[in-house]
């Protein structure tokens, strides 16, 4: 037996393959180690733990309904197998939310793992040595495991649909290629079925075809009419795409029992493709701003920015200049005959266009960019530095080029350290962009409610008193309402009324307003203000539910020892779910008038407190 160094051969090529994914295991779960906390944040309480919805526990209610159908949202969301993974998670983790980010940690590294075969792949397929590949492909696959732009996702229970797929994607373009030449039907079938399962995953996914065609221009060889003749075959992918929008489309537009046999034929098909949004003129500059936020924080991805906001023109035009700069130079390369950087690049644009909703499907939302949108698109990012660092290996020795990876690795490392610390609380995760000097309505009111919930009402009142002006200019908004609840906690009585006021001055909320205005009343007691603001409500209530259910609150609050109003108020009630059966607000209150005539004659709205000064738990209007 031949030994090499003193070992076999064999052995010695194990080694080499295995010491590479053991390096990346490493790197992935010491960047994110501190991303499992016991927590969760904004819409991973819907989704995960034991507070989430029950309708989620359904399999029929997961392909059959929008994500966010059972409040009533109008998102448009379609993510079953999004919904059937958290649903089998449940099973496994129950009430140990540490679990839930754990597996979000996982399937990130195993998306690396798959990125790293990938680039390897990729690197030997245009003509690179098995070493240099290798250790190319695994630089550039540790600067995306690391990467801070990551942090969204890999923290964000609810988003990982975008892990997911990556993970569908990247398997089904390693399958695509390794057997296009070799048998094309399978390679076009393996990746139709990837194709379907990332799209139950997220809308995002629909422009994987593109991307496919993409890879296959850069890495085949031969003239580009013959590359672009293997392309063709892409087409069948319309079969996977079609059974998707039909899908999606009974399922956001859920036709009637007489109307089955048109929809079967696909009459809720057009009413979905009659919703996409092209973009227009005028916000093409936005487009750019949203792609050019997106290249700077993968530059520079620091600090922390949950919320990016609209750019300034300067800003719009720096950053058109720069996608334009780029694209020229992608035209270059190609005339050239040089794919590599072009199709990186249009990678990276092609996979953002869904996301950063530069097209979008309903809605109004401009063009804009949030970190999570960057997660797929990164990878071509990724792909276009694994080609550079091959470029690179040619005049410099592996030993230099880790030499120069190491402290950029460090860096990104600790800066994603630091923002998994952010990611641990609401209050920490807005309070990153609060401290930025960002005013948004969404930074103040998540911030707000986080510590208002924590009891941390000293902050509430200090962010309230920094933004006088916000309260009136977000009125409506359940910003307001943290203020109204955290003034009074601190009994700060006239800024806390205030508060009550200017919410009642904004038409769409003006009767949650003067609801919980007229129970702040009662608690200074003041009842006859506190009956003139319930009559304003009723009043203004246009939804004949909304009108009887105000009555027998304001009914029960105003008489809590009367039995005969108790009576009166359960009339009302029973009206109210005449109107709207099954209220769980109505049946919630009429449960609690019952027990009360059975077993006490003092009556209390569920979750009012009539005690002078203390905050009721529930605050009518406070959206959380």
């Amino acid at each position: 037996m031949n030994l090499e160094n003193g070992h076999p051969p064999e052995r010695s090529g194990l080694l080499a393959a295995a010491m590479p994914l053991a390096l990346l295991t490493f790197a992935t779960l010491l960047a994110f180690a501190n991303a499992w906390p016991a927590s969760l944040v904004l819409d991973d309480k819907a989704f995960a733990g034991p507070g989430r919805a029950p309708e989620l526990d359904s399999l029929q209610y997961m392909f059959t309904q929008s994500v966010w159908d059972w409040i009533s949202s109008g998102l448009g969301l379609y993510r079953p197998l999004l919904l059937l993974q958290l649903f089998l998670e449940t099973r496994v983790f129950g009430g140990w939310l540490e679990g839930y980010h754990l597996s979000n940690i996982f399937q990130h590294l195993l998306v690396t793992l798959l990125l790293y075969g990938f680039l390897q792949f990729l690197l030997r397929s245009t003509g690179g040595q098995p070493s240099a590949s290798r250790f190319c492909a695994l630089l550039a696959a540790l600067v995306f495991a690391v990467h801070p732009i990551h942090t969204e996702v890999v923290n964000s229970v609810f988003n990982r649909s975008d892990i997911m797929v990556a993970m569908f994607a990247l398997a089904g373009f390693w399958w695509l290629l390794y057997f296009l030449d070799r048998h094309a039907l399978r390679a076009w079938a393996g990746l139709a079925i990837t194709y379907f399962l990332a799209m139950l995953c997220k809308e995002s996914a629909i422009v994987i075809p593109g991307l496919a065609v993409i890879l296959i221009l850069m890495v085949k060889p031969g003239h580009l009419t013959s590359r672009l003749r293997q392309c063709l075959p892409v087409l069948w992918l319309l079969l996977p795409l079609a059974l998707y929008l039909f899908m999606r489309a009974n399922a956001l537009v859920p036709p009637d029992p007489e109307t089955l046999a048109q929809a079967t034929a696909g009459s809720t098909m057009p009413t979905m493709l009659h919703s996409i949004r092209l973009p227009g003129f005028e916000n093409l500059l936005d487009a750019f701003a949203a792609l050019g936020t997106a290249f700077r924080l993968v530059a520079w991805p620091y600090p922390l920015q949950l919320m990016h906001g609209d750019s300034s023109t300067t800003e719009s035009l720096l950053y058109t200049g720069l996608n334009l700069g780029l694209i020229i130079a992608a035209l270059v390369q190609v005339k050239r005959r040089r794919y590599v950087f072009a199709a990186g690049l249009a990678f990276f644009y092609l996979a953002m266009l869904p996301a950063s909703r530069i097209i979008s499907m309903g809605g109004n939302a401009n063009p804009h960019f949030a970190e999570r949108y960057a997660y797929v698109p990164s990878i071509g990012l990724t792909i276009l530095l694994a080609f550079a660092l091959r470029a690179l290996s040619q005049r410099l020795s592996p030993r230099a080029l880790a030499r120069i990876a190491l402290p950029v690795l460090l860096v990104l490392t600790a800066v994603t350290w630091a923002r998994n610390t952010d990611w641990r609380s609401e209050a920490s995760l807005f309070g990153a962009d609060y401290k930025r000097g960002l005013r948004a309505e969404a930074t103040l009111r998540w911030m707000t409610s986080a510590h208002l919930k924590a009891g941390n009402f000293a902050w509430v009142v200090k962010i309230c008193d920094d933004n006088l002006a916000k309260q009136e200019e977000y009125g409506g908004s359940a910003y307001v309402q943290s203020c109204a609840s955290a003034y009074e906690r601190q009994h700060r009585y006239e800024e806390a009324e205030r508060a009550h006021l200017y919410a009642i001055d904004k038409r769409n909320t003006r009767v949650a307003a003067s609801m919980s205005l007229a129970h702040f009343y009662l608690r200074r007691a003041r009842p006859l203000d506190a009956e003139q603001r319930f009559k304003a409500a009723i009043d203004w209530s246009g939804d004949p539910a909304d009108k009887a259910l105000n009555t027998a609150e304001m009914i029960i609050a105003l008489n809590p020892n009367n039995r005969e109003q108790a009576i009166a108020a359960r009339g009302y009630i029973e009206d109210a779910l005449q109107h709207r059966p099954g209220w769980p607000k109505a049946e919630t209150m009429l449960k609690a008038i019952a027990k009360g005539l059975n077993t006490s004659p003092i009556l209390q709205i569920p979750g009012e407190s009539r005690r002078q000064g203390q905050e009721p738990d529930l605050i009518p209007g406070l959206i959380h």
